[in-house]
């Protein structure tokens, strides 16, 4: 209920209904066309379109927080690229930047995972380059009968 006290309009109020002759109201509510197909091509979908950049809506802009703007870059041209290589119908979608959205989403789930705090994975580089080095020292060391 609002302040003046009366019901909230009920779901049908959302939709324009005919009147005598057949026209909706002009209610400015959007009349759905029932039984009208969409376009052969749109129910096929579309290739994507030459330069096409994705459209800057908050569910895009979400997905895009936090990363760096060359990631961003690098995964718009794999997108491309990849969008471009699909033969046939595989690579027509009819929406493209819900495609985009879910290709946002994957990369996240494909990104290398980070190490949290100070634990790194996989060997220590550093540590592994300095004992070569120190082989490496001692080895010549012996070849040379210890002078060094």
């Amino acid at each position: 209920m609002d302040n003046s006290g009366s019901p909230a309009p009920s779901a049908d109020a959302a939709v324009a209904h005919p009147t005598e002759g057949g026209e909706p109201e002009a209610s400015g509510a959007l009349v759905p066309v029932s039984g009208q197909k969409p376009a052969k091509s749109d129910r096929r979908g579309r290739r994507l379109p030459d330069g096409w950049t994705p459209a800057r809506t908050a569910a895009t802009l979400d997905l895009e927080t936090g990363h760096d703007p060359a990631w961003l870059e690098r995964e718009l041209d794999r997108f491309r690229d990849h969008w471009a290589a699909q033969p046939g119908a595989k690579g027509r979608k009819s929406d493209w930047d819900a495609t985009w959205r879910n290709w946002l989403r994957r990369a996240d789930d494909y990104a290398p995972s980070r190490p949290r705090g100070g634990a790194r994975e996989g060997p220590d580089w550093d540590r592994l380059m300095a004992r070569a080095v120190a082989a490496d020292t001692a080895d010549a060391r012996a070849l040379d009968g210890g002078a060094a």
